[in-house]
């Protein structure tokens, strides 16, 4: 019998094969394009590129509602009766989303909620970091478990630069005049997920090609990545070139395969297409 089951919403990016293969259950995120609401993954992440391209404006996104946690934890117990339901939420300084579970688990015994504070491949490096100690230690007590992942949640790290802030100030998160001055001298922002969210802590000016060397600068001198614990996101549209490069780059620093984490639909949204960026977990 399995003691602990996982719920996370879709936003964390998990792949679909990560999922069906661990004792995992992801609520949907949602979309609503034009009015029509679209469950996170029904939505081709083209389509997002699209509908901007059409009509100035992106997707809007929203939190799962108490219903869709409550199938979820339904779902896990009936893995699982007499699992311990451990829902790692996204960012709670972001979305609703960790409100909304909490109200879907009054009456469900033994549900934890952790907000990790984190989003996309952040949080799911996060998620497989904790059923990889799960599946070593099933039998570990709560509390400890609880402390381990709060440690965990204190190390993660992700930033990332979009290509084109024109999806930040189509979904209210840059003024029009920030996105006009940084379009006009050629500025990215490097947005870095800081204690649940997001906040441009550093700007990079130039070609792609900079960026990616700014960015793996960036990456290894502020931060001591834990062995195994470092990752690349991108999402659609970058290009192959850009990849190499910072694959290059990175085996510099004796990470010779670093991994690709793709952003879903949620965070396209919100970065658009030939973003890049680093997400795992620094050392203590």
């Amino acid at each position: 019998m399995v003691k602990y089951q996982i719920v996370v919403e879709s936003g964390a990016d998990l792949t679909r094969e990560y999922v069906r293969a661990h004792p995992v259950t992801v609520v949907p995120m949602h979309l609503n394009v034009a009015g029509d609401d679209f469950r996170d993954g029904d939505f081709p992440l083209q389509g997002i590129y699209d509908y901007y391209q059409h009509t100035k404006h992106v997707p809007k996104t929203s939190a799962p509602a108490p219903d869709a946690y409550k199938k979820a934890f339904e779902e896990a117990r009936r893995r699982s009766p007499d699992c311990i339901i451990l829902h790692l939420g996204y960012s709670a300084a972001t979305t609703a989303a960790m409100q909304n579970a909490h109200i879907a688990s009054a009456g469900f015994a033994d549900v934890v909620h952790i907000d990790t504070k984190c989003a996309s491949a952040e949080q799911a490096v996060l998620v497989e970091r904790v059923v990889a100690f799960i599946e070593k230690y099933p039998n570990v007590e709560v509390g400890t478990l609880q402390d381990q992942i709060h440690d965990w949640i204190s190390r993660c790290r992700m930033f990332f630069v979009p290509d084109n802030m024109a999806y930040l100030r189509a979904g209210g998160r840059v003024s029009n005049a920030a996105y006009m001055g940084a379009s006009l001298l050629n500025i990215k922002p490097l947005i870095e997920m800081v204690d649940g969210q997001l906040v441009c802590e550093q700007k990079y000016r130039g070609s792609l090609k900079r960026i990616v060397s700014n960015l793996i600068d960036t990456a290894f001198n502020d931060y001591q990545w834990e062995n195994g614990q470092f990752h690349l996101i991108y999402s659609q549209g970058l290009p192959d070139t850009a990849k190499r490069q910072a694959e290059l780059l990175v085996a510099e620093h004796d990470i010779l395969t670093p991994d690709w984490r793709q952003t879903g639909a949620v965070v396209t949204a919100h970065c658009g297409p030939r973003t890049i960026g680093v997400c795992g977990m620094v050392k203590r």
